[in-house]
């Protein structure tokens, strides 16, 4: 009788370890997916890191030139009024 007990509780303990079993392999696999998608955002952020240095390196070169054509052409500040445009001939002769 005693083996069998033996036996029932080993068969028993046999099965909380196999229904543990994808337990331990799911806290074996977190980390690995978590690895990997840190990757991936480490490899995003670079990426958007040197968009981000490349177009300030473009952008300082459009804004002053931006700054030499608003002085040559006599148009002030962004969001100030631009100097009134002379009216067309053909305005002037329909008066």
């Amino acid at each position: 009788m005693e083996s069998c007990d033996e036996l029932a509780w080993e068969r028993d303990d046999l099965r909380k370890r196999l229904r543990d079993a994808p337990d331990l392999t799911e806290q074996v696999q977190a980390p690995q997916r978590d690895k990997k998608i840190l990757k991936t955002n480490l490899k995003k952020a670079k990426e958007r890191l040197s968009y981000l240095r490349r177009k300030e390196l473009l952008t300082k070169p459009t804004r002053r030139y931006c700054a030499y054509w608003r002085r040559s052409r006599n148009i002030g500040p962004k969001g100030s009024t631009p100097p009134a445009i002379p009216p067309s001939r053909s305005a002037s002769r329909r008066a």
